[in-house]
């Protein structure tokens, strides 16, 4: 019996090796539908743009974001042609999704917790993660950080690695080193803390939640606090540098809608997230005989909200937030249905998969394709377009190769300047993305020209005045 155990648990490891492999498989393949079908929107432009700028650029340009996620895709465009088209830039995000499941599953497992395979089937169908891992944006890679991070803290604090194994020296208590050394642990936690600040501002707010916690649960341990401060004082360390930049964000921040407005949502979306954790973990020591129903419960309901939230027209700035800490909700959610109602388990899952599929298949982004369409079909000599001065003209042009001259118009510029632009024009087309910000400019050109043509893309208006 002495014999077989070790090569049981081998066997045990390499099936379980290969099950994490094939979930790899499958999770990427779900992201793969369709990744390239649908044009760039305005965001997913920009960083096609900065990408292909010079390092320099890259590194100095945009305080609001920090550099890693460019630079690797800058490097990730230049292996291979395919690499630089639509769905090659965006297969980045799609890889980042795919591993985000892996470890989310392989940790569940190695913690010796209920609802491996609900996890697993949770992130992979997730409408949410799914959405933003076909987004060349930094949302899928921030989220792997983030779930890597928090995976190494959670296998520190589980005494389930601690286990005697065969031809180890035992301690006094009958213990020994973890088959996952915490050296290993500490190293990879405190990796992906340093990449993940170095991609995106929100991991900062993030990271601190996490060593609240990581702190309330471990703060008797004398060899984790002692390994937490040093690694928490060398990803500091290692962020020195972003701090130029931050102070400027910062600075600029009043005066950045959108930056100002992700500071009023997600602040306090982590403050709820802190305050919720807390809460949670002072029912389970205090009234362990009813927390398993309750938090069942309110797993049930993280579940089914993070997959309506891709049914909703809520902001893309508060779903691309949930979206980085949705995969360590549902793998908590996952354990808390597991260890309750593992039957509800299969009916969350398929609750869910109308929203994969409205994400896969109907929700649309910018329709750059169609715009383009048009104008290469409708464009004469003698007409100009019209654009608002920013990314959708950056986008427009990965699509559109016609022969239209482009009148680019500033936000903060006087309408009235416009009308000197135009006036050789025989005809003037108008291309405004989401026209509420800035103001739309139809009413100064039909203040000047007859609109006779206005149709209606997925968050785009095309007008054509003469």
């Amino acid at each position: 019996m002495t014999m077989l155990a070790p090569k049981a648990r081998q066997q045990a490891a390499r099936s379980f090796g290969l099950l994490l492999a094939l979930l790899f498989v499958v999770a990427l393949g779900v992201r793969l539908i369709r990744i390239g079908d649908r044009a760039f929107w305005t965001d997913e432009g920009y960083s096609a743009w900065l990408s292909a700028q010079p390092v320099a650029v890259i590194v100095g340009h945009d305080p609001f974001h920090p550099p890693l996620y460019p630079l690797l895709l800058k490097g990730w465009a230049a292996l291979h042609p395919l690499l630089d088209g639509d769905g090659g830039r965006r297969l980045l995000s799609a890889l980042a999704g795919a591993l985000t499941v892996v470890v989310c599953t392989a940790t569940v497992r190695a913690l010796g917790l209920p609802g491996a395979g609900l996890t697993a089937a949770l992130t992979t169908t997730s409408a949410l993660g799914v959405w933003y891992s076909q987004e060349q944006r930094s949302v899928a890679l921030t989220a792997l950080l983030l779930t890597v991070a928090a995976a190494a803290l959670a296998l520190l604090l589980s005494p389930r690695l601690l286990q005697p194994t065969r031809g180890h020296r035992r301690g006094g208590d009958g213990r020994h080193a973890t088959p996952l050394p915490p050296l290993l642990l500490w190293a990879a936690s405190g990796l992906a803390a340093l990449l993940g600040v170095w991609t995106h501002y929100a991991m900062i707010p993030l990271l601190g939640a996490l060593s609240v916690a990581f702190l309330a649960a471990g703060w008797k341990r004398r060899d984790l606090l002692v390994g937490w401060s040093v690694v928490t004082a060398l990803v500091m360390l290692g962020s020195l540098p972003l701090l130029p930049r931050l102070e400027d964000a910062l600075g600029q921040l009043s005066g950045h809608r959108f930056a100002e407005r992700a500071v009023l949502l997600f602040v306090p979306g982590v403050a709820a997230l802190v305050l919720a954790g807390a809460g949670g973990w002072w029912v389970v020591r205090r009234h362990p005989a009813t927390a398993r129903p309750l938090l069942g419960r309110g797993a049930a309901v993280v579940i089914l909200g993070l997959a309506a939230i891709m049914l909703t027209p809520a902001g893309n700035s508060i779903k691309r937030h949930l979206a980085v800490v949705a995969p360590l909700a549902l793998t908590s959610a996952a354990v808390s249905i597991a260890a309750w109602r593992p039957r509800l388990g299969p009916p969350l899952v398929a609750a869910g998969l109308p929203a994969l599929a409205l994400v896969l298949f109907l929700h649309p982004k910018e329709d750059w394709h169609g715009v383009a369409a048009l104008l290469k079909a409708e464009e004469q000599p003698g007409d100009v377009l019209v654009l608002y001065q920013g990314y959708q003209a950056i986008v427009l042009a990965r699509y559109y190769n016609g022969a239209l001259p482009l009148i680019t118009f500033g936000e903060g510029e006087d309408p009235a300047q416009l009308a000197p632009k135009v006036a050789p024009a025989s005809r003037v087309w108008l291309v405004e993305v989401n026209p509420t910000v800035p103001p739309s400019l139809v009413p100064t050109l039909e203040a000047l020209r007859r609109k006779t043509v206005e149709q209606q893309f997925p968050r785009i208006r095309v007008a054509r005045f003469e």
